[in-house]
């Protein structure tokens, strides 16, 4: 009888002994549990973003690399009306210049290239149409463009020799470079507005550093 008392005593002892590392080995991992969900929760947290869009950080340091040129100017317009303006810059008024224009894709300035003449080319806020033309010894060259995904998308050319012609037999009328009567071509050109475009377009600000500040501030 007291052998089996002392064995009943040690195996109560053993059996308390498992209970009780059970138990510690059920707070660790509990412990563990509500660190791990502390942690997702702090991880979780929106990050902190400026409020001012990118674009205008770009734009500003671009236009300020053109500051002390001739006679700069520039606008800021969206031209597909994706919700992002475009960055539209004139260095001077002389005939063979046109007006510049940037984009941001990605993240990054794109220059899209020069359009029109005298610093300056006409856009349609209806259609979207950009007019890029010039006119040289008589003859006038015309392209419509419109902006789409980042790239400048040739829809109509035109070409006279209004300006140059001799006489009525010597009259050229191009439409995407085919040969066409003059009414069809003015039918042509009525069909793309051109009466509806803005003039000044791209030469509507001065680059200056308030003038920058200002537009940027107010679009």
């Amino acid at each position: 009888m007291p052998y089996r008392k002392a064995l009943a005593i040690v195996f109560i002892a053993v059996f308390l002994a498992v209970l009780s590392g059970c138990s510690s080995l059920n707070g660790q991992q509990t412990d563990r549990s509500e660190s791990r969900a502390s942690s997702t929760t702090e991880s979780a947290q929106p990050l902190t973003i400026c409020d001012e869009p990118a674009w205008k950080a770009l734009y500003v340091a671009e236009l300020e690399k053109h500051i002390g040129s001739l006679s700069p100017k520039f606008n800021i317009c969206d031209l597909d009306g994706d919700g992002v303006p475009e960055l539209l810059i004139s260095d001077d008024d002389y005939h063979a210049l046109g007006g510049e224009i940037y984009t941001v894709n990605d993240g990054a300035l794109c220059d899209l290239g020069d359009y029109g003449s005298w610093g300056e080319f006409q856009y349609d806020p209806i259609n979207k149409y950009i007019w890029s033309g010039c006119t040289g010894q008589g003859e006038s060259y015309t392209t419509v463009y419109m902006l789409e995904n980042g790239k400048m998308i040739e829809i109509v050319s035109f070409y006279d020799n209004m300006g140059a012609a001799v006489d009525t037999s010597s009259l050229e009328f191009k439409v995407n470079g085919k040969p066409v009567t003059k009414d069809i071509y003015q039918a042509e050109l009525a069909m793309y507005g051109f009466s509806d475009y803005e003039s000044p377009f791209v030469q509507k600000y001065d680059i200056t550093e308030s003038e920058i500040s200002q537009v940027m501030d107010e679009y």
